[in-house]
């Protein structure tokens, strides 16, 4: 099509077409397209049907609808995976569900980034669609924090108190652990407080979690503190800020009850092994929480 300087179309003979007849072209050229996509769309249904001699109902057709979409360019037959390192290829590629979606039509991105996060190991998944057939699939997995002992099992937990996955008892050194049932749940409470301490934090071996409802620490020194069921920070607070009661924890061998309100139960560790959790027996001594 020929224009002139100022960018307008020209006809054949080189006038200028009226503002009308080129309305009328534009017109016609989208109903062009229109007849163009009803070809394309017979043709595809003669393709899969032979001519309309074999029409089925919708659902026996997709495998020969993604066929034709993958022919389009819609199929999605690659995925990239950044991120990750405790958590395998397969476990994504299984909750991405690909089998089950194998063109850009039938992949619902938001559905597979949920089944994503809910591995184990993964806090966010970030889903990007990068024509013509690849999807980038990153990942931030979360940290493991401590380890969670129950009966003959070792869990890595997280912050949130997540297990993250098993492992073989004694393997992993240097992370605190907490012992008992419901130990994971309140783990980061816990950790929040000891936080504030770190005489306690450094030193704090295992934590265990007491019925329920408390928690005994267990220091690396043989010492062993006993929390109230509540008003452990209060309790900590008090007892760490006088010399002379924080010269108790560094002691070895002592087991320090803090259950009762306003006093400080001491006695000297049993000789038995495994957490301790009596009260304070003959020979020990009370000490006022103001002492």
């Amino acid at each position: 099509m020929r224009r002139d300087r100022s960018g307008r179309s020209l006809a054949r003979d080189g006038s200028r077409r009226s503002p009308q007849l080129q309305s009328w072209v534009r017109v016609l050229r989208g109903r062009a397209a229109l007849v163009a996509a009803a070809i394309c769309g017979a043709l595809a249904f003669t393709t899969v049907t032979d001519g309309g001699r074999t029409a089925r109902v919708v659902s026996p057709l997709l495998p020969e609808f993604d066929a034709v979409l993958g022919l389009a360019g819609f199929g999605l037959d690659q995925v990239a995976i950044a991120g990750h390192r405790f958590t395998t290829d397969i476990d994504i590629l299984d909750a991405l569900d690909l089998p089950n979606a194998r063109t850009w039509a039938q992949f619902d991105s938001e559905q597979a980034r949920m089944r994503i996060e809910r591995l184990p190991w993964l806090a966010t998944a970030t889903l990007t669609r990068r024509y013509p057939g690849r999807l980038d699939v990153k990942v931030v997995e979360r940290k493991a924090v401590a380890v969670w002992q129950h009966g003959s099992r070792e869990t890595l937990i997280d912050i949130t108190g997540r297990n993250l996955s098993d492992i073989r008892p004694g393997t992993v050194a240097g992370l605190p652990r907490y012992q008992g049932e419901g130990a994971d749940v309140e783990a980061a409470g816990l950790a929040a407080i000891v936080a504030r301490h770190p005489e306690i934090q450094s030193r704090m071996k295992i934590a265990e979690r007491v019925a329920g409802r408390r928690w005994s620490l267990h220091l690396d020194n043989g010492t062993t503190l006993h929390l109230p069921p509540d008003r452990e920070a209060l309790v900590l607070d008090g007892l760490l800020s006088r010399t002379r009661l924080l010269r108790l924890v560094t002691e070895p061998g002592r087991v320090v009850d803090l259950r009762a309100p306003g006093r400080i139960a001491i006695r000297l560790q049993s000789s038995a092994s495994g957490p301790v959790a009596s009260p304070p027996q003959a020979g020990g001594r009370l000490v006022k929480a103001g002492e």
